[in-house]
């Protein structure tokens, strides 16, 4: 199982910086999220996710690079597309294009900044065409769900499905709805709780369980990660 962090581009701390860390400690991939603000706190500003992930590209080596997730419909397909063949002209082989249809609370963002909010068939249709001509330019995706709807196209492209925040008691409730590791990926993200030793139980869970990535988000800091990689070991 592969082991990715989040990076902290909501304010002014040095994502670079985190994230030549964490490739120097053998992490595997690095990830930030697609918002206009942090979730219900529109007052705090945050980085766009794709100038932050072009610096990071060109200023790692192998590490991998990625969106979790790029939301559909808040700028046009193709500009997404641009986006995500322009990294990989940066980082080839080390990008991977997490996609999501927003929800509730995104669709705040949306209507702040003016931006029309699609319905839901127009956005899984999206979807379903952008995973369809990344798949093309040999980028992976991963499709941000739980709903059988967006797993569906998931699978039917073959893209990996991201089931953020999944409580560990839950894995169980998948049996006849997700087969991991089968046809596709499936993936996990989000916190980590407790000492490294502690979470290195987490991860050895998830990694037991089928998942091919774990992406531990918003981590207190490169060295519990390393301890937790090193406990799982």
């Amino acid at each position: 199982m592969r082991i990715g962090i989040t990076l902290p581009h909501f304010g002014a701390l040095s994502v670079t910086k985190m994230a030549k860390a964490a490739e120097d400690t053998g992490i595997d991939g690095v990830f930030v999220f697609d918002h206009l603000w942090p979730v219900a706190q529109p007052q705090m500003p945050a980085l766009s996710p794709f100038v932050v992930l072009g610096e990071v590209a060109a200023t790692t080596g192998s590490i991998y690079v990625g969106s979790l997730v790029a939301r559909i419909g808040k700028i046009p397909n193709q500009l997404l597309l641009a986006q995500f063949s322009t990294l990989n002209l940066i980082a080839p082989g080390r990008v991977i294009a997490g996609l999501g249809l927003g929800d509730e609370l995104t669709r705040e963002e949306n209507r702040r900044y003016g931006i029309p909010w699609q319905n839901r068939k127009e956005r899984l249709l999206s979807l379903g065409w952008c995973i369809e001509k990344l798949t093309n330019f040999g980028i992976p995706c991963w499709v941000g769900g739980y709903s059988s709807d967006i797993q569906q196209i998931a699978l039917g492209h073959s893209a990996a499905i991201n089931l953020w925040d999944l409580p560990l008691a839950e894995l169980k409730k998948l049996e006849g709805k997700i087969e991991i590791g089968s046809p596709s990926e499936t993936t996990w993200a989000g916190p980590i709780r407790g000492t490294a030793s502690q979470a290195s139980d987490t991860l050895r869970l998830l990694r037991d369980t089928g998942f091919t990535w774990c992406v531990w988000a918003w981590p207190s800091s490169i060295k519990k990660v390393a301890e937790a990689i090193e406990f799982l070991r």
